[in-house]
């Protein structure tokens, strides 16, 4: 088999942030390239029923309560994921997956369900395939505890090795069962891994032939941020996300800043800020991934980060593009704009429709099954 046209493939992924919708458009498309019907869903709304993320961070983002965003996560979004509450949860998960017809192949972008969504797949007879967004993703509390999933097909995508699946802060023991694990590449999106022309670059974005640029990445609603103070010869550019306060704030500064953007407009300001940085204020997985492609400086605060950010972090300092700061952020760019930049090589593989299909043929393997495999 070397396509997938008559297969059905479900991405389930989240509308919080970029990076879980960013992979899920680069699994989609590699599936549309195979000739599959693909159907993106927002997990905790569209599957489970839960509250709309985006509202939910929304108003927290607005009162600035980012030491909230736990409670919010277990009210809002993601429920319990054990007892009878989460059983009743995952049976609604299942009925929503017959009425999308069953798709053969599914596949989660995020972490918060991924226990949830391979027993709900389990009782339509699918398996799944849990994509790390990040070097090393933490899933659930039952695969935290070691055990992994009851479904003999859930797999975890990973872009790493099966024995380096594990969290560097060593409080936690992330393992995640070796032949469970699927080596399959960084999940990248097509235009950043392009070659742009620079001078073309600056003259769209209004950037002077001289002038290095920076790209600021806010980090979404709720994140702390700190915008630095403007340089001379240094051409700044925000993202701001779905923070539009923010975005009018900057705006009415004269700041250029974005809100939302697609990963064209992203590809090309990261480019452009090869001749500086990218300044990160939440080192996610998406955002890992693309600047290795790129070759991008990546400067980030020297603050406690979220679990899944500490590993990205150090990946990013080993490579040699990444670079931690303490205190005024201003002086910090200064720094990284003054140090010259090495010749760079990605040592990453990225995934490839190849790699994408022999998995998918292991998801479709399960699927002829038709029915609960464990019951058979």
């Amino acid at each position: 088999m070397s396509s997938l046209v008559g297969h059905s493939v479900l991405i389930i992924s989240l509308d919080i942030g970029s990076g879980h919708r960013s992979v899920a458009e680069v699994y989609a498309q590699m599936a549309r390239d195979l000739g599959a019907k693909v159907t993106i869903l927002n997990g905790p709304r569209e599957l489970f029923g839960l509250c709309d993320v985006q509202g939910a961070i929304g108003h927290l983002g607005s009162l600035g309560a980012w030491n909230g965003i736990g409670l919010l996560k277990e009210h809002y979004f993601i429920g319990p994921q054990k007892g009878d509450l989460a059983d009743e949860l995952i049976d609604q998960a299942a009925c929503r997956l017959r009425e999308l017809g069953n798709p053969e192949i599914i596949i989660s972008t995020y972490a918060f369900h991924a226990e949830m969504i391979a027993r709900a797949a389990l009782q339509v007879g699918r398996g799944c395939l849990q994509v790390a967004t990040d070097k090393v993703q933490v899933t659930t509390d039952t695969l935290l505890e070691g055990t992994p999933s009851q479904n003999p097909w859930f797999f975890f995508g990973s872009w790493d090795t099966p024995d380096t699946l594990y969290d560097r802060t060593d409080h936690l023991p992330f393992h995640v069962r070796g032949d469970r694990v699927r080596q399959l590449g960084l999940a990248v999106r097509a235009p950043f891994l392009r070659q742009y022309d620079e001078r073309g670059l600056k003259k769209k974005y209004g950037v002077g032939a001289d002038k290095k640029v920076v790209v600021v990445c806010s980090g979404g609603l709720g994140t702390p941020f700190e915008l630095p103070r403007p340089i001379s010869g240094v051409k700044m550019f925000v993202l701001c996300g779905q923070n539009e306060e923010l975005r009018e704030q900057l705006d009415a500064k004269g700041v250029s800043a974005f809100g939302y953007v697609d990963g064209e407009v992203m590809a090309e300001l990261f480019w452009l800020a090869r001749t500086g940085c990218v300044l990160s204020f939440k080192v996610g997985g998406s955002t890992t991934a693309e600047c290795l492609a790129i070759g991008v400086k990546v400067l980030f605060p020297k603050v406690i980060p979220l679990v899944y950010e500490v590993p990205n972090q150090a990946l990013l300092i080993e490579s040699g593009i990444g670079w931690e700061y303490e205190g005024d952020v201003t002086s910090a760019v200064r720094r990284v704009l003054l140090e010259g930049g090495g010749k760079y090589e990605c040592r990453y593989p990225f995934i490839t429709t190849e790699r994408f299909m022999e998995v998918a043929k292991e998801l479709l393997v399960g699927a002829k099954r038709g029915e609960n495999p464990l019951q058979n």
